[in-house]
C-alpha cells in the first residue's frame, strides 16, 4: 500500500516573452484577449508568456519529490 501523502505544493512561473512564440503577429494572426494568440496559418493557440508548473509532494515518513511540467 502507497504511503500517505501530507503535502503538496504547487509553484507557478511565468514570465512575459520579448517575442511571441514563431516571431511576430502576421494579418492572419488572432490575439485572444493579453495572454494567448491563434496562429492563422495552422489554427493553434499560442501562450504570450513562458509558463511552467513546479510541484513539491512530501509523503508521511518525509519522503520528498519534485516534478515540474510544461507546455503550450
Amino acid at each position: 500500500m502507497p504511503d500517505r501523502i501530507d503535502l503538496i505544493e504547487i509553484f507557478e512561473f511565468r514570465r512575459p516573452r520579448t517575442e511571441n512564440y514563431l516571431g511576430s503577429l502576421s494579418p492572419h494572426d488572432i490575439e485572444l484577449g493579453q495572454y494567448h494568440l491563434v496562429r492563422g496559418f495552422n489554427g493553434t493557440v499560442y501562450p504570450m508568456s513562458d509558463r511552467s508548473v513546479v510541484l513539491r509532494i512530501v509523503d508521511c515518513n518525509g519522503v520528498e519529490g519534485w516534478g515540474e511540467t510544461y507546455g503550450l
